[in-house]
């Protein structure tokens, strides 16, 4: 978690003038008249991991063959929560950025992003180097249209 917390500030930084909303939705008084508010989520997938075993990491409790049977009907039903979930967070305004924990890949994004409900929001998504031994990351969604990263550097 406070990985995630410190990747989530280094990719903050890079936004360069960005005025956090904590008056209600009203923005914070100031000279610079491009200060915007900037609505942050973070929610933690729990072990989202697709149907495919990956070189090099210990995905095998998620395959198809495994004790807990991880298949795709359910690989889909859970991207059709965690999507159902992030699209409820956009009202009356879109989140900007989601940080996301245990996610274990670019596919699982790219399902995520591009093939379920969340694909009407445009969400692009950055994601970490894989250090546990499962492959599990942390990634943060962001909408392009106020975020733009800079550089990255997975800690």
């Amino acid at each position: 978690m406070l990985r995630t917390i410190a990747h989530i500030l280094l990719l903050l930084l890079s936004l360069g003038s960005v005025a956090a909303s904590p008056l209600g939705g009203q923005e914070v008084g100031s000279a610079d008249s491009t200060l915007h508010s900037l609505r942050i989520a973070s929610l933690n997938c729990e072990n989202l991991f697709d149907t495919i075993a990956t070189e090099g990491h210990d995905d095998s409790e998620f395959l198809p063959q495994s004790q807990r049977q991880w298949n795709t009907s359910r690989y889909w039903r859970k991207l059709s929560m965690l999507a159902r979930e992030i699209a409820s967070l956009n009202s009356p305004e879109a989140v900007d950025m989601v940080a996301l924990m245990e996610v274990e890949g670019d596919t699982t994004l790219r399902d995520l992003t591009r093939r379920s409900r969340l694909r009407h929001l445009r969400y692009q998504y950055l994601i970490t180097d894989h250090s546990d031994r499962r492959g599990i990351s942390t990634a943060l969604l962001y909408r392009e249209g106020s975020f733009r990263p800079l550089y990255t550097h997975s800690l």
